[in-house]
C-alpha cells in the first residue's frame, strides 16, 4: 500500500516538476513575445516598471525586435523542414484525436504567432511612449483609460489579421495569409474543428478571389 502511495507522489512529483521546468524554460525563451504581446495589447504600463527608463527602453525595444526577426523568419521565409515537422505533428494528434495536446502544442505555436501580429501596435506605443516621455516628461500610457484603449486596439488589430484581412498579391499577402492558415490549425481546430473546417473554406475563397 505504501509503495503504491509512494509511486503515485512520485509519479506527481516528476510530472510536475517537469510541467514547471518547461514553464521556466518557456518563460526564458519567450520573454520577447510576452513583452511585445504585453506591450502591443497595452498590459506592461511602460512608465511604471520599476527600473531604469533606459534599461527598459533597451528591453523593450530589443524585444520588440527580437519578434519582428522571429516572425519574418518564419512566416515570410519559412522553413520547409520546420513546416514539414508541424505539419506532420498536426497531422498525427488529429488523427489521435489527442484535442488536450493539440490545444496546448496549439498554445505554443500561437504564442509568437500573436506577438508578432502585435508588435506593429508594440511599435506605435513605444514610438508614443517615446514622444510623449520628450515633450512631457509623462508616460503616453499611464492611467486606466490609456491602457484600455491600447487594450482594445491591439485586440481588435489581432482579430482582423487572423480572420479577416486581404491584402493584394505581394509579400504581405503571403505573410498575412500564413498568419490566417496557423491560426486556423493551431487555435481554431483544437477548439472547434467545424469552425476551423469553415474558416478553411473561406480562407481559399478569399484566395481565389485575390488571385483572379
Amino acid at each position: 500500500m505504501l509503495q503504491k502511495v509512494f509511486a503515485i507522489v512520485k509519479r506527481l512529483l516528476v510530472g510536475y516538476g517537469f510541467l514547471l521546468s518547461l514553464v521556466l524554460i518557456g518563460i526564458t525563451l519567450a520573454w520577447p513575445f510576452v513583452f511585445t504581446s504585453g506591450i502591443g495589447l497595452g498590459l506592461i504600463p511602460l512608465g511604471e516598471l520599476p527600473l531604469p527608463r533606459d534599461i527598459v527602453q533597451i528591453i523593450l525595444i530589443l524585444s520588440v525586435g527580437i519578434t519582428l526577426a522571429v516572425g519574418l523568419r518564419w512566416l515570410c521565409f519559412p522553413s520547409q523542414r520546420l513546416d514539414t515537422w508541424l505539419a506532420n505533428l498536426h497531422s498525427n494528434l488529429s488523427h489521435s484525436r489527442n484535442w488536450l495536446l493539440l490545444r496546448f502544442v496549439g498554445i505554443l505555436v500561437a504564442f509568437p504567432l500573436f506577438a508578432f501580429i502585435l508588435s506593429p501596435c508594440a511599435i506605435v506605443w513605444l514610438g508614443l511612449e517615446e514622444v510623449s516621455y520628450r515633450l512631457y516628461q509623462t508616460s503616453a500610457l499611464s492611467g486606466c483609460s490609456y491602457r484600455t484603449i491600447a487594450f482594445v486596439t491591439g485586440f481588435i488589430w489581432l482579430g482582423v489579421v487572423v480572420g479577416r484581412l486581404c491584402p493584394p498579391a505581394g509579400a504581405i499577402r503571403r505573410i498575412v495569409l500564413r498568419c490566417q492558415t496557423i491560426f486556423i490549425d493551431w487555435v481554431l481546430e483544437p477548439i472547434h474543428p467545424q469552425a476551423a473546417r469553415r474558416e478553411r473554406e473561406k480562407l481559399h475563397q478569399r484566395s481565389c478571389q485575390i488571385d483572379s
